[in-house]
C-alpha cells in the first residue's frame, strides 16, 4: 500500500508505506525498485513453508541485466532481477528465515523471443494478449492499449514476431512498422508522431 491507512479488506494487518515519488526529481517511482521488496520475500516465505527447493524467477536477460543506460519516459534503468541483486536478496532472506533460500533464473541468457517461442511450443502462451508492456503514461497513448514506440513496446513487438506470434497493430498508438508517422486519438483527431 502507498498509504498508512488501515486496509479495508484486512483491517488487522499493518500497512507499509512504499514511496512512489522522491523529492528533487521529476520521474516518479514506477515500482521497478519496490517489486522485489514485495515479491521476493513472499515467494521465499512460501518456498520455506512448503519446503520447496528453490524460487524460480522467469525474467530473462533484457529485464535482468537492464541494458538501458538512460531512462526513457517512465522506464527505469534499475533491474530488480539482476543476478547479483537476486543473490544478495536471497542471502538476506535466508538469514531472516533461518534456512537457505535459493533463487533460480533459468531464462537469464534467453531472449524474450526465445522465452515466448518455448511458451508457445508448450501451449502456455494464453493470456499474453491481455497484457501490456508499454511504459508510456496512459494519457500519452491517445486511447490505445500501448504506444508502440517505447522500449517495452518495441521489445514486445520484436519478441512476438521472433516467436511467430501475431502482433495486432491497431492496439498501438503508433505503428512502428507503418509507412507514416501519424496517430489517430480516441476522438478521431490525426496527430503527428
Amino acid at each position: 500500500r502507498a498509504g498508512l491507512a488501515k486496509d479495508k479488506v484486512f483491517p488487522h494487518l499493518m500497512s507499509l508505506r512504499v514511496p512512489r515519488q522522491f523529492q528533487g526529481i521529476r520521474l516518479r517511482e514506477v515500482s521497478y525498485r519496490t517489486r522485489p521488496l514485495l515479491f521476493f520475500p513472499f515467494s521465499a516465505l512460501a518456498a520455506h513453508l512448503v519446503g520447496a527447493n528453490a524460487v524460480v524467477i522467469v525474467e530473462n536477460g533484457q529485464g535482468s541485466f537492464g541494458a538501458a543506460c538512460l531512462p526513457f519516459a517512465d522506464e527505469w534503468w534499475f533491474r530488480s532481477t539482476h543476478p547479483a541483486f537476486v543473490a544478495k536478496w536471497g542471502n538476506v532472506l535466508s538469514r531472516i528465515l533461518g534456512k537457505a533460500i535459493r533463487f533460480e533464473q533459468p531464462n537469464l541468457w534467453n531472449t524474450k523471443g526465445q522465452v515466448l517461442t518455448e511458451l508457445r511450443a508448450k501451449e502456455l502462451i494464453g493470456g499474453c494478449d491481455a497484457t501490456s508492456s508499454c511504459s508510456t503514461r496512459p494519457l500519452d497513448r491517445l486511447g490505445s492499449k500501448a504506444c508502440g514506440v517505447c522500449g517495452g513496446c518495441l521489445l514486445r513487438i520484436v519478441s512476438a514476431l521472433s516467436a511467430g506470434l501475431t502482433v495486432v497493430t491497431d492496439e498501438f498508438t503508433f505503428d512502428v512498422r507503418g509507412l507514416d508517422a501519424k496517430a489517430i486519438d480516441r476522438n478521431g483527431n490525426i496527430k503527428d508522431m
